[in-house]
């Protein structure tokens, strides 16, 4: 409740860590996260700048309006918020893997690099 009253929130709504990924059903019905094969195919369509919003670097011409919301450590860090703005991290649909929109806006995969108790932006896909 107090993580909804702050501006970040507003902004760039929550981070959840992979156990919440695997306990909860954060995508509403008729909407899955995205799987790596489903990942590659708009990462390789479209380069980040058309994929992130306009208040980052892009100019979203693939609707995908991707904000930089960074990421959180998790216990094995120091459970701190990073990159804001700077760059978007999200999971991706099992195997537990996060993918990540880089500093230099060029879109990067990062393949169980992170424990899963670190915090990752999730994107709903329409099935």
């Amino acid at each position: 409740v107090e993580a909804m009253l702050t501006e970040n929130y507003a902004t760039y709504g929550t981070l959840y860590n992979h156990v919440a990924i695997e306990a909860w059903s954060l995508c509403p019905e008729g909407w899955s996260s995205p799987t790596l094969e489903q990942w590659n195919i708009l990462s390789s369509n479209h380069t980040a700048a058309e994929c992130v919003s306009v208040e980052w670097f892009g100019n979203n011409q693939a609707g995908f309006n991707f904000l930089p919301g960074g990421n959180r450590d998790g216990i094995e860090g120091f459970n701190a918020f990073n990159n804001l703005g700077n760059a978007g991290l999200i999971w991706v649909n099992n195997p537990a893997k996060n993918v990540g929109v880089g500093f230099d806006q060029n879109w990067y995969e990062y393949e169980n690099l992170s424990p899963p108790s670190f915090g990752f932006s999730i994107r709903c896909l329409k099935d």
